[in-house]
């Protein structure tokens, strides 16, 4: 994977129940609210149990909306899920720290 695009929520952390949006083609416009705070200085997995709101439109965009509305319960959880739908069967890092910024929906851009 490509370096680490700067602001991101290994770079800032995020609060519990924060949404991150994803800002790779990967997970391009990918929103998750997530629901204990990230810590920052880690580029890894997201921690702890999230939900998906928005299934963007990056490479897997038609994977995850079959995902969409649900919690699970880890990343680990999550990527099992998305690598059982079709074309996404080799994916990773959708929801890591290094690849997704933190969501303002009052002016909807990034932070």
């Amino acid at each position: 994977m490509a370096s680490t695009p700067s602001g991101t929520v290994k770079e800032t952390g995020a609060g519990a129940g924060a949404v991150l949006i994803g800002v790779l083609p990967l997970n391009r416009n990918l929103r998750i609210r997530v629901h204990c705070a990230q810590r920052a200085g880690e580029g890894r997995r997201v921690e702890g149990s999230f939900e998906l709101l928005h299934a963007g439109d990056g490479t897997y965009a038609g994977a995850l909306k079959e995902l969409l509305g649900q919690d699970f319960i880890s990343t680990a959880e999550f990527t099992a899920e998305l690598r059982s739908k079709p074309g996404a069967e080799k994916c990773s890092h959708v929801v890591n720290r290094n690849t997704l910024k933190l969501w303002n929906d009052a002016d909807e851009k990034w932070r």
